[in-house]
Order: C-alpha cells, then structure tokens, then sequence
C-alpha cells in the first residue's frame, strides 16, 4: 500500500478529498430519498405525462385501468436507477475516504472507483429500459389499441454509459499499475 507523508500541499488535497467524500455520502443518502418522496406523490397517469406519453387511439390517459400493484411497480421500476447512482456515490465516498487516508494508489481504492463506474454503468443502463418499461407497465390493461410501448433514447443516459466506461477503463488500468507495483516492491 502505498501512503503519501503528509505537507501542506497534500494537507489541503486530503481537506478537498474529504469534503468530496462528505459530498458523495450526503447525496447517496439524499437523492434516493428525494425520489422516492417524489415518486410517491406523483400518480400514475403523472408519470406517463412527465414521459410525454399519449394514448394513439384518442383515449384520455385519466381513464386508464391502472391497479395499485401496477403503480407500485412502476415507482420501484422508477427508483432503480437513483438506487444505482446512490451505490456509485457510496463507491466515490469509500474512495475518496482512501485518498484522505493517502491510500491513492491501493487495490482497495481502485477497487471502489472501479465500483463507482459500475453504478453508473447500471444507473445509465436503467435509466434507458425504466421508461420502456413504466410505460408498457401502466397500460398494460389499457383498452385495445390504448396499450402504448415506447424506447427512450436520451443522450444523458448515453454520455453517463460512456463516461462510466471511461472510468471503469482506467480502474482497470491503475489496478494493472498497482499489482506491477506490488511485483516489482517484492523482486527489490
């Protein structure tokens, strides 16, 4: 493991690094519970506006059949990628609490970014099939020809895909990078 000794200069690096740990731990904790209280005060045919979603056969979306399971299911459906975006931050949390403790280049450490770029990489990848299937979800018991089925292609989901496969890239490299360091600590 390597350590950093601390200076000033890497005194108020740590300082930056714990803040940004704090940072991603509150938003962890904070942003699922915001979308849950969110999501419980919006109703269904509320979600299907929000989606821009309008039935092809003129019917009016307040008439819908929709049963409280299907509601339920939809909020938990909604939910799933703030969940992973709340496990990505708690990755960057552990990471960041590793540079505090001048654990930069450690296994454990890149391990936790690598960890953070899969939460991102299930957030993005979530973020892609919830409205797909929320909407097919909600009009399910539509009347024939009320039944909608829609692909959401966002360009936010797309840039956090490849900003997730960026990171998890140069996890990997720096995972190479330190277990080239622990071999060539033990030849010396």
């Amino acid at each position: 493991m390597n350590t950093l000794h601390s200076t000033p200069a890497i005194g108020s690096k740590h300082a930056l690094s714990r803040i940004v740990a704090w940072a991603c731990l509150a938003l962890a904790v904070l942003l699922p519970l915001a979308a849950l209280i969110s999501a419980a005060q919006t109703s269904p045919v509320g979600m299907l506006v929000q989606m821009g979603i309008q039935l092809p056969s003129g019917a009016d979306l307040e008439s819908l059949p929709i049963a409280v399971w299907q509601q339920g299911l939809a909020v938990c459906i909604s939910l799933l990628p703030v969940g992973a975006v709340a496990y990505a931050l708690w990755r960057a949390h552990q990471c960041f609490n590793g540079f505090v403790r001048g654990e930069v280049f450690s296994l454990a450490t890149v391990r936790h970014l690598r960890g953070f770029a899969a939460g991102l990489l299930a957030s993005s990848s979530a973020g892609l099939l919830a409205p797909t299937a929320i909407v097919w979800l909600l009009t399910l018991y539509a009347p024939a020809g009320g039944r909608v089925l829609t692909i959401s292609l966002g360009a936010q989901q797309l840039l956090m895909l490849l900003f997730a496969g960026i990171v998890w890239q140069m996890g990997h490299a720096m995972t190479r990078a330190v277990e080239l360091a622990e071999d060539n600590a033990q030849i010396i």
